[in-house]
């Protein structure tokens, strides 16, 4: 767990700055709130042309994205604008294609005032009231280094050639950088709040470990690099306290979270079979034995956003989330669970499967309603995704087995490059349609079939339903019982 540094930060700026770090508008560190929207209040004026408005964020409990619609401004006004966060976090708005992010809190108000003189490009917004330095500050990061989180950079890292030590140390270089660009506007401005200041460097951190732990599970399970791990690589995990009240509000917290559980249960996992018996050999296990672990409000929200997170990925097996359900016991939390809409967010079976207009590899459009009276097996994969790439010979099998019945393969590539889909499937097509979802294609498909990540395979009977909305793969040979069986019953 991560001690406590308040003191002795203070206790640095006094000796080394000369002046005190106290806070004389000192706010009462938020929460989770899924009641309360957060109000953007925004004043503008000259603005002679027709400007459109509208945010995008993602709230991590549910798990979903939340646009507001577009709000057209001209001349000199004043809007407010409700947007739907339930933690304190960065929004992205966008004035035409020009973007600002700024930092709102539930059941608050952040102020703003834009003067529209200027192209959009030179925009300047000027911050009021009391979330004013936090705007500012992350503005200030923003136009310093074209970014507030580093997001990219870190992602680039992953998708590269490094070894798994130049990986560490570019992320912790990375990390000193944002501390110290912290740092220096602490100094700059000591009316910053402490929970902010703390909030922050706790992203940082948090942000960093999530990276350097899942840069090792994608590089290994999605582009096939088994990276020798120095020893040492871990250690940032004894420094970051999971149950401190505001790491829980950061923006990797969860993924974080998820990636440390995972990371813990394979180091058990690696010791052998012994050691997982006492885990009842089961990763479930381990999870719940995780979240027990945690202080009452990390166990509640963990569990929370387990439990909408296991409805899209396995929402079959009840057990998970009934387990996790009795975590749950604020009346906040219970009320979230009990008015949420679970089915909605989960792709309905014995209902007709939604239809398409691809493209196939010669250039043919093809739609799902010709292949009524085949069972189909759909897989909706992407060329970067190595679990994809390892069904296909299992799908070759699959589809050589079953070639002389009423069956269709059909390969769905999706968020790919045309390219390299034609490289990927090359030795992939005896037997097998080949679709690629390019432009808006790709957001209707993972809307209308629910579609969270890669490989998702949907089972369609010969009358276009949905028979399976969450099949075995074809690697799992209980696929191609089930398929013969409704071949049978159809």
């Amino acid at each position: 767990m991560k001690k406590n540094k308040a003191f002795t930060f203070t206790l640095f700026c006094l000796l080394c700055f000369g002046i005190a770090c106290s806070n004389k508008s000192e706010m009462i560190v938020p929460g989770y709130d899924f009641i309360h929207p957060a109000y953007l209040n925004f004043e503008f004026k000259n603005s002679s042309d027709s400007i459109y408005i509208h945010s995008w964020h993602w709230n991590y409990i549910p798990g979903e994205e939340v646009k507001t619609d577009s709000l057209l401004i001209l001349g000199n006004g004043k809007k407010i604008i409700k947007i739907n966060v339930n933690k304190p976090q960065i929004v992205k708005f966008y004035f035409n294609e020009k973007r600002f992010d700024f930092f709102l809190i539930p059941g608050d108000t952040t102020d703003l005032r834009i003067d529209f003189s200027e192209s959009l490009d030179s925009l300047i917004p000027e911050f009021t009231g009391k979330f004013a330095l936090m705007n500012l500050y992350y503005f200030e990061k923003s136009k310093r280094f074209n970014t507030w989180d580093f997001y990219r950079q870190r992602a680039g890292f992953t998708q590269s050639s490094l070894n798994a030590i130049e990986l560490g140390k570019n992320n912790d270089d990375l990390t000193k950088l944002e501390l110290r660009f912290l740092n220096y506007f602490i100094v700059k401005n000591t009316n910053l709040p402490k929970w902010f200041q703390d909030y922050e460097e706790q992203s940082i951190a948090i942000r960093s470990g999530y990276f350097k732990i899942n840069s090792i599970f994608y590089r290994n399970f999605i582009m096939g690099i088994e990276d020798s791990i120095p020893e040492g690589y871990y250690n940032f995990i004894d420094s970051i306290d999971v149950n401190s009240k505001v790491a829980l509000l950061t923006d990797n917290y969860f993924s974080y979270l998820s990636d440390l559980t995972s990371y813990q249960f394979r180091s058990i996992q690696d010791k052998g079979f012994d050691t997982l018996k006492k885990l009842n050999q089961n990763y479930y296990d381990y999870l719940f034995r995780f979240i027990s672990e945690l202080n009452d409000e990390a166990k509640e929200l963990y569990s929370l956003y387990n439990i909408f997170f296991y409805n899209k990925v396995n929402s079959k097996d009840a057990g998970i989330i009934d387990t996790l359900r009795k975590n749950i016991t604020t009346p906040e939390y219970r009320h979230l669970l009990d008015s949420f809409d679970f089915k909605n967010s989960q792709l309905a079976e014995n209902i007709t499967a939604p239809g398409f207009y691809l493209q196939d590899r010669f250039g043919k459009f093809r739609t799902l309603k010709e292949f009524q009276g085949k069972t189909v097996l759909l897989n909706f994969w992407s060329t970067n995704c190595l679990p994809c790439l390892k069904e296909f010979p299992y799908e070759n099998t699959l589809a050589k087995e079953l070639e002389k019945s009423d069956f269709q393969m059909i390969n769905i590539c999706m968020n790919s490059n045309v390219d390299i889909w034609k490289t990927k499937i090359k030795g992939h097509t005896t037997g097998i349609i080949h679709l690629f979802a390019k432009d808006n294609w790709n957001k209707v498909l993972k809307d209308k079939y629910k579609i969270f990540g890669f490989p998702t395979f949907i089972l369609v009977d010969k009358f276009g339903n949905i028979s399976n909305a969450n099949p075995p793969r074809p690697s799992n040979p209980k696929l191609i019982e089930e398929i013969k069986m409704l071949l049978e019953k159809n």
